[in-house]
């Protein structure tokens, strides 16, 4: 397994603890419970240099996180022409099947290639 696929692995492992809370096309509310925040936390804390990891996401505009008592938010700002809903529903679905996950990352692929996803 490359270091590539290492970290699009991570992400889709931390996306699974995300809801989708509200979207508009350009901007999404991703939301984590209180009971997830410290497995969430581990996995950040895992991925090393975030900030630097999350400025080379393609389409990602800004984000605006939030922790409050049942959780935490995140509202993140992207090009939909870039980065598609469609996507955002795959990575946060709770079901994910062999199948969906290596769609999952042949489709984060392209979008890290300039393909679109």
């Amino acid at each position: 397994m490359t270091e590539e696929e290492k970290l699009l692995r991570k992400v889709m492992d931390m996306m699974r603890l995300c809801s989708i809370e509200d979207h508009t096309p350009g901007r999404i509310t991703l939301k984590v419970s209180a009971l997830d925040l410290p497995r969430l936390a581990t996995m950040i804390g895992g991925i090393g240099d975030v900030e630097g990891k999350i400025s080379h996401i393609p389409g990602l505009k800004g984000y605006e996180p939030s922790v409050g008592w049942l959780g935490a938010s995140v509202v993140i700002s992207y090009d939909p022409s870039v980065f598609a809903y469609e996507l955002w529903q795959d990575l946060c679905s709770p079901e994910k099947t062999p199948s969906l996950e290596l769609s999952l990352i042949e489709r984060l692929r392209a979008l890290f290639d300039g393909k679109g996803a």
